[in-house]
């Protein structure tokens, strides 16, 4: 191993450290998406319980978890609760997507580094 192999490993060590640190963007709002198409969106502001095919969804205090689902297996019941930008729960069978999507309005974009908005 050469001394510049040794400072990329350090690198991307001491960068994975910060990345899991950093605080998380909060989600504005959550899109559900059904057998490839959008069923909705959804304010996390607002308290919701709601059905899509055998899945029971339910937005509370910000977050979003399911509530009940009639898959074989129930994985997706297991899933913690979700609230911030990019997170999503899953479930295969019953082709069902809950995604949080939003960013702050003027916030520094994660990508870039450019300004959002």
């Amino acid at each position: 191993m050469k001394r510049g192999d040794l400072i990329i490993i350090v690198a991307a060590l001491v960068l994975g450290l910060l990345l899991l640190f950093l605080p998380a963007t909060p989600g504005a709002s959550l899109t559900v998406i059904s057998d490839g198409g959008a069923v909705g969106t959804y304010p996390l502001s607002q308290d919701l319980e709601l059905t899509v095919g055998g899945n029971t969804v339910v937005i509370s205090d910000g977050a979003v978890y399911m509530k009940a689902a009639d898959c074989p297996g129930g994985d997706c019941l297991s899933a913690r609760k979700i609230s911030r930008a990019g997170e999503s729960i899953v479930c295969l069978p019953n082709r069902l997507v809950l995604r949080i999507d939003g960013k702050p309005e003027d916030g520094p974009d994660a990508m870039t580094g450019g300004v959002g908005g």
